[in-house]
């Protein structure tokens, strides 16, 4: 079923702490005893809400995706990668309950990701991201422009033009 992002408010905060610790239970499944929600989840996600720009997805009412927009370079970029440009849009984070994470909603999410950097007027979308969803973003559209490592861990930069 198709979705489209709206803007999040303060009073979506429940619902994004909730996904969020759905999420981190999702990803810790299998490594070991159940750990409890890392600490402070609602705080990392009403900071979120302030520094950057976090869009929803609902599917019959139920929150089913955040997505994370900036337009302030993350501080692990480096921007001698990136073709210059006046208003690039930064791919922050997205965060997927776990029963719609797939292939067709990683698409999807980035469909609206473009879409959303459109009509912000944004000249340039750009992302990092790890090895293996490389071949994910190039399906998106993005092109790889770079490779770092940060601290020790290596990244892909990418960059869609608007």
């Amino acid at each position: 079923m198709p979705f489209k992002f709206v803007p999040a408010t303060v009073a979506d905060v429940p619902s994004l702490t909730a996904l969020e610790v759905a999420e981190a239970a999702q990803m810790t499944r299998g490594s070991g005893p159940r750990r409890p929600p890392p600490p402070g989840i609602e705080k990392k996600v009403r900071s979120r809400l302030k520094n950057s720009s976090v869009y929803v997805a609902r599917e019959n009412g139920r929150l089913i995706v955040a997505l994370r927009l900036g337009t302030k370079k993350p501080r692990t970029m480096d921007t001698k990668y990136f073709q210059p440009c006046a208003r690039p849009l930064y791919f922050l984070g997205v965060t997927v309950a776990p029963y719609r994470r797939n292939v067709e909603t990683g698409l999807r999410c980035m469909e609206e990701t473009a879409r959303i950097a459109r009509e912000r007027l944004a000249d340039a979308l750009r992302l990092d991201a790890c090895e293996e969803n490389r071949e994910f973003y190039r399906k998106c559209g993005f092109k790889e422009v770079g490779r770092v490592v940060n601290k020790t861990v290596p990244l892909i930069y990418f960059e869609m033009l608007l």
